[in-house]
């Protein structure tokens, strides 16, 4: 199994699952994550750390620095975020917490639950039984909202289908052609990623939130 490998948006090497873990991650690559979250915070006040997958994959744990490791370098506060809308969202949060270091533990605090449909009160018996368990609170809980924002890692999924049909002239040169479709797709993305955030944050309490990271 090879990969291509890029750091700071450009092409570094293509690797093996082996050297990669091995050889790289920890050591040129924390570097060169390190390096640009020192770079962020010397231009920003917050920066918002996103990770990859499951934090608690045991069989990579010691490398993925994606996630908790990483959190635990910079001492940054954790959400973990958990969708139930496959099944099994309090079950894997449990599961979660139970795998992760103590030192690790330390850091999450608090619980999103996301892709919610109905009623949200009728998780309320499972929230208050989970985090007696895990002892985190649960910071808010996020509906499925439809959207056309494209899927992670992809410009063409199914939830990408920005077809522009153009009547322009035929002698019209390909590129401005090219600028229309590209300011076009650009501006529908633009509007669906904003109606995506205002509904996340309609759904949340950020002051709430904020608190409960800081403290």
């Amino acid at each position: 199994n090879k990969s291509r490998i890029y750091t700071n948006g450009k092409f570094l090497s293509v690797m093996e699952a082996k050297d990669f873990y091995l050889d790289f991650v920890l050591n040129r690559g924390l570097r060169i994550a390190l390096g640009a979250f020192m770079e962020l915070r010397r231009k920003y006040e917050i920066i918002i750390l996103e990770g990859a997958g499951s934090p608690a994959e045991i069989n990579i744990q010691k490398y993925d620095i994606a996630n908790m490791i990483f959190a635990a370098k910079v001492n940054a506060p954790v959400i973990l975020v958990s969708d139930i809308e496959r099944g099994g969202c309090f079950a894997s949060i449990l599961g979660t917490m139970m795998l992760l270091k103590p030192s690790h533990q330390r850091l999450v605090k608090g619980i999103l639950i996301n892709k919610f449909r109905g009623d949200n009160t009728i998780l309320f018996p499972a929230i208050k039984k989970i985090e007696s368990k895990i002892k985190k609170p649960t910071l808010g809980i996020i509906p499925k909202i439809d959207h056309n924002i494209p899927e992670e890692d992809s410009l063409d999924g199914d939830k990408c289908d920005y077809e522009i049909k153009l009547s322009l002239n035929e002698n019209k040169k390909k590129d401005v052609m090219d600028d229309y479709q590209k300011s076009t797709v650009q501006s529908t993305l633009d509007a669906e990623i904003s109606m995506f955030a205002e509904k996340v944050e309609s759904s949340i309490n950020m002051d709430y939130i904020i608190k409960k990271i800081i403290g």
